[in-house]
């Protein structure tokens, strides 16, 4: 995987994950970032100006974390519980339903 990292006509910096469209310094797109990386060990390849390295080391930051074995578990825990909370919704829906058709 590559990051690129460069300041904008504007002087805006932003970040590239491969080819997709350049993104802005955000929480939405470090949410995005995060859900690239946090599941894999993709050795990450940064391109950036040496004025660009505390950009550089804040992404490498937020990758080296987000791949530790607890935030994976978290995760994982997370979406679990999710799918659980789904289908016990489902049911309860479906068994609210059936009671209703049978007045």
């Amino acid at each position: 995987m590559e990051i690129k990292i460069n300041r904008n006509e504007k002087g805006k910096v932003l970040f590239q994950i491969n080819d997709e469209a350049e993104r802005e310094f955000t929480y939405d797109n470090f949410d995005h970032l995060i859900d690239l990386t946090y599941n894999n060990n993709e050795e990450i390849k940064f391109v950036n100006d040496d004025e660009l390295s505390d950009y550089k080391q804040l992404l490498n930051g937020i990758i080296t974390e987000s791949r530790k074995e607890d935030y994976r578990e978290a995760v994982n825990n997370a979406i679990n519980s999710k799918s659980e909370l789904e289908f016990e919704n489902e049911f309860l829906t479906t068994d609210t339903d059936l009671k209703s058709d049978n007045k």
